[in-house]
């Protein structure tokens, strides 16, 4: 081999891995979920309401995102006494810094799948149901849904997982 050639196979070599290098910089490598809701809900019998959860997971990342976990809880919003809703407040903005409101919860619903049961490929759709019943009483309930990164690893950068709050339900009754 003439030294042109050494040359010429060394100049492949570099180039072929400044090109593999650029690549990966702006490529994302990381799993993104966006959630979307669409809550209904329903009279059933005199003194419940069916509450009807549709979650469309959209994958919008490069990876494969797969899912081995989540939870659906629903939390009452109204109506709440004065006093609760004082203890409530309280709660959330106790000294200096503020949490999240902690709502008195209502249902929570579980799911899990084996391993590679729940797999969402990229620029992939899936569509999720949950189901809950509540009081009559009841007029507004919050819904959040969360689904886990079966891929997290505990130091790693990637997402531990997918949240989403609904706007608050105001449930309305049919006249009767």
């Amino acid at each position: 081999m003439s030294l042109f050639e050494a040359f010429m196979v060394v100049v492949i070599l570099v180039g072929g891995g400044f090109a593999l290098y650029k690549l990966d910089i702006f490529r994302d490598l990381k799993p993104h979920l966006s959630l979307e809701h669409i809550v209904s809900h329903r009279p059933i019998g005199d003194d419940y309401i069916h509450i009807s959860i549709q979650v469309t997971l959209s994958n919008t990342s490069k990876v494969v995102v797969s899912i081995t976990d989540a939870v659906c809880v629903v939390q009452q919003i109204a109506p709440l006494t004065n006093r609760e809703v004082e203890i409530l407040y309280s709660e959330a903005f106790d000294g200096d810094s503020a949490t999240d409101m902690q709502w008195p919860l209502l249902n929570q619903i579980e799911k899990s799948w084996r391993e590679k049961e729940l797999n969402i490929e990229p620029n992939g759709r899936h569509v999720e149901y949950w189901e809950t019943i509540i009081a009559t009483e009841l007029s507004t309930v919050l819904v959040s849904t969360r689904y886990n990164n079966s891929n997290y690893a505990e130091g790693d950068d990637a997402s531990r997982g997918w949240e989403l709050s609904s706007a608050r339900l105001a449930i309305r009754r049919l006249p009767t």
